[in-house]
């Protein structure tokens, strides 16, 4: 008689996919709100977080940041007062 416990097929929870894990530490204010929203909805801290992450992450501009355009135009004709 075996001791491990044969799996059924097709049971469980569907995977989401290839995924990378993070370890991340909110702030206090917005980890009060996320688990919140997430307590009020039924979803998980972590389906809350990646869903904020992934409607933002356009926002984010590597390249852009890499050849210095995220910088400020600033008027060097102005006179220092």
């Amino acid at each position: 008689m075996s001791t491990t416990r044969q799996r059924a097929k097709g049971g469980g929870r569907p995977g989401k996919g290839d995924r990378h894990p993070f370890a991340v530490r909110v702030p206090r204010e917005y980890a009060d709100r996320v688990m919140a929203y997430a307590d009020a909805t039924g979803r998980s801290y972590n389906d809350v977080i990646v869903a904020q992450l992934v409607k933002h992450i356009d926002e984010l501009d590597v390249e852009a940041v890499e050849l210095g355009h995220n910088r400020l135009d600033v008027d060097t004709d102005m006179k220092a007062s």
